[in-house]
């Protein structure tokens, strides 16, 4: 929400990987559209 409140976009996506030790692996995607 900050993000899109400090850039004011119509469209955004946000994808961010994690890959520590262990071999346990997070993926995350939020995407935002102007109504």
């Amino acid at each position: 929400d900050d993000l899109v409140k400090a850039t004011n976009p119509r469209w955004m996506k946000v994808r961010i990987e994690f890959m520590v030790r262990g071999g346990i692996y997070t993926d995350v995607e939020v995407e935002h559209f102007k109504k």
